[in-house]
């Protein structure tokens, strides 16, 4: 017998759940180990055919500690396929099967939810499971179990009485409403309350969530993945999901296949669905013109580039800029559904430090919102300064754009710096309060931790990517001034009066909402513009990806794994200068991640090289932080171990990775044009590709530096061309 994957994974959480000293994700927790070896053996976990996947689970694979993902899980099961041995039985009695039920349950959420290409077919709950873990495509079907699996979660827990109201919001991109309107039936089954937000930016969900005392609440969104993707993110009490604890992921994906398997649900509700779509724009439109910071008269001189990326934000934006009196221009705030993400945000900005308007001077683009930059800076002249704002398609990431007439270039300063000149606002302005606390990422630049310690009097944090980590302080109570990220992300909290008068603190995530903050601190301290670009003595930042990976081969010891740590420890082996040490620092949050720092003789951090694969998309990525003067090393250690992953994490059997490869083979003779390169693919792959599949091919082809574009036509990279 050869179980469905789904089902294997299902076993392996109800062992997990029932097994040791572990706290059950659901249900009560068994008495004694009579009662429990019935139970198991009730519900067929205890196999004793050696052909189950189930009984092939290796305690070996899980060495103490260690914690597990579904890549990693599927990446052995899959090893084992072929294999006949001896029968193996699962007793409870043992130790090891113990730990190893505790160590081997799993989840579906990656760092920010659940993301993948999409299906709009009609499936079961377990096909649209199977679907899911096997291939990464979503469902409709799978948003509906996610539905019930969270509200039958937090009504069996008590955390929601029944006919609570749950509210759901959208990025747009999903024109038809499918998924949103899956995801409100899922919880009116249950006998919630749907509040319907419509189309609305990330940050007005939580926002909302609280003003409206909602419990739980869903975001529609795959944040600044392209327009053939979509995702779903889950908030409870505003916050997003953490593994473990009220609403953990591991708990959401075993309720997942508990119903899937068949668990009775109970009636449907009968409360109409409120549509609050014009009160939660209302309500963000408020909150982002509220604590902007900015004063009458700060932005006299000021000229603003305002870049929606066909999301969310771009009518509301528009909206909140013309409130505070800004003299704008807007560019990609057409939203269209299919458009959102394409040819801007801050996708397409992302790893630049500046834009040159002369390709002998450097970097050139035909982004709208870079052209604009250029057109804007020249037309203003000195009397105006020109800052440019950069939202992604849902509007909870955000870039600060700044033109510098004396050189005719475009500055792009990211989400670390915004974050200082925020916590800077607050130094200045006597509003630190005690034990004050920052979190940078992982991805965050070398110096800014340092800096907001040195320069602020803010101790700062690393967590891992994802900005539900960036909250942890918030979320236990503590004085959370800002968490950043590189990307982007930039977490804050902004007060929230309710109808009834109570007053909270609410922290999320605000693209528009932290540029303009600090636009207002660097507007009050009359900044430079060398310092509005770097407000702290900054390291370098550098990364590279390869797409179309198949993420079950990177995972903490595989060989590939150990393959990078050989290969990144013998780069700076003998290049590092004297008196600097390596040191592999693991996160419990990302235990699968790569992590390698330098530390100086006084035992600072002054560099890192990190590997991992990415929560949301089919990448890996070798990602650097370091002081500048060890950027020759680090960079020369990241384009190994890039080059290295690329020959042994790319996943040959998917479409993508085929198509990558034809169109890498065709620009080898020459320049293309998008159109021929389309036609390539499909007469060589007998296979039709949508304009958005295909464009969003050719992203993750640029974004894996491969090719670059030209008005229209693509060529191979500087380093695909020195590889070839």
């Amino acid at each position: 017998m050869t179980l469905p994957v789904w089902k294997t994974l299902y076993r392996r959480n109800i062992l997990f759940c029932a097994a040791g000293d572990a706290v059950p994700l659901y249900g009560k927790k068994t008495e004694d180990e009579a009662t429990l070896e019935h139970s198991l053996r009730d519900r067929d976990v205890l196999p004793e055919a050696a052909d189950s996947l189930v009984a092939r689970i290796r305690p070996e694979w899980f060495p103490q500690g260690a914690a597990i993902d579904l890549p990693f899980l599927l990446a052995r099961l899959a090893e084992t396929e072929a294999e006949h041995g001896a029968s193996i039985t699962c007793r409870t009695d043992s130790a090891d099967i113990k730990r190893l039920a505790a160590l081997s349950r799993v989840k579906l959420q990656g760092t920010d939810g659940m993301r993948g290409r999409t299906s709009a077919g009609e499936l079961s709950a377990q096909d649209s499971l199977e679907l899911f873990i096997r291939e990464g495509v979503i469902s409709p079907a799978l948003f509906k179990l996610t539905a019930e699996a969270l509200g039958s979660e937090a009504l069996e827990n008590g955390l929601v009485c029944r006919g609570s109201s749950v509210l759901v919001g959208a990025d747009g991109r999903d024109l038809s409403g499918r998924f949103a309107a899956a995801i409100a039936d899922g919880f009116e089954t249950l006998g919630y309350a749907v509040l319907d937000a419509g189309i609305v930016p990330t940050p007005g969900v939580p926002l909302y969530a609280w003003y409206a005392d909602c419990p739980l609440a869903a975001i529609v969104t795959a944040s600044h993945n392209p327009s053939n993707q979509n995702g779903i993110k889950y908030l409870y009490r505003s916050f997003k999901l953490s593994d473990d604890g009220e609403c953990g992921e591991f708990g959401l994906t075993a309720r997942m296949f508990k119903i899937a398997d068949g668990d009775a649900l109970a009636g449907r509700s009968a409360v109409p669905r409120r549509d609050v779509h014009a009160e939660a724009i209302m309500l963000l439109e408020h909150i982002d013109v509220d604590n902007s910071g900015l004063r009458p008269g700060q932005l006299d001189h000021v000229r603003i580039v305002y870049d929606g990326a066909n999301g969310a934000y771009s009518c509301l934006a528009c909206r909140v800029l013309k409130d505070l009196g800004a003299d704008f221009r807007a560019v990609n705030v057409d939203p269209r559904g299919w458009n959102i993400n394409q040819g801007g945000g801050v996708g397409e900005i992302e790893g630049h430090a500046w834009f040159s308007a002369r390709p002998e001077d450097g970097p050139v683009s035909n982004l709208k919102t870079i052209m604009a930059m250029f057109e804007e800076g020249r037309n203003c002249g000195p009397q105006k300064k020109v800052f440019g704002i950069v939202n992604d398609g849902d509007g909870d990431r955000g870039y600060l754009l700044v033109y510098s007439s004396a050189e005719d270039r475009v500055y792009v300063v990211p989400g670390d710096e915004v974050a200082f000149w925020i916590a800077r606002g607050r130094r200045d302005s006597g509003d630190l309060g005690s034990d004050p606390v920052c979190v940078n990422s992982v991805e965050s630049d070398i110096s800014a931790g340092y800096s907001m310690r040195r320069m602020l009097g803010i101790e700062s944090e690393t967590a891992c990517v994802g900005d539900k980590n960036l909250l942890k302080p918030a979320k236990e109570h503590r004085n959370h001034i800002v968490g950043c990220e590189e990307s982007g992300h930039v977490t804050f909290g902004v007060k929230v009066v309710r109808p009834d008068g109570a007053a909270g603190m609410v922290y999320t995530g605000n693209g528009l909402l932290s540029v303009l903050r600090a636009i207002s601190v660097i507007e009050g301290c009359h900044a430079s513009l060398a310092e509005t670009i770097h407000p702290f003595p900054s390291g370098t930042k550098d990364c590279r990806y390869v797409y179309f990976v198949d993420k079950g081969r990177f995972y903490r010891d595989s060989p590939v794994w150990k393959k990078d740590r050989e290969t990144v420890l013998a780069a700076l082996d003998s290049a590092l200068p004297s008196g600097c040490s390596v040191k592999q620092i693991d996160f419990e949050d990302d235990p699968q991640m790569l992590y390698i720092a330098c530390l100086n003789a006084d035992g600072l951090k002054i560099a890192s090289l990190f590997i991992r694969n990415s929560g949301t998309e089919l990448k890996n990525c070798v990602t650097i932080r370091c002081a500048r003067e060890l950027a020759p090393v680090f960079e020369a250690a990241m384009l190994k171990v890039n080059r290295l992953n690329r020959g042994l994490l790319k996943n040959e059997g998917l479409r993508d990775a085929k198509a990558e490869r034809l169109l890498l083979g065709k620009l080898r003779e020459g320049p293309a044009a998008r159109t021929d390169l389309k036609l390539l693919v499909e007469s060589d792959l007998g296979t039709s590709y949508s304009d958005t599949d295909f464009d969003a091919l050719l992203f993750a082809m640029r974004k894996e530096k491969l090719i670059v574009e030209d008005n229209g036509e693509y060529s191979l990279s500087a380093e695909a061309a020195q590889e070839a």
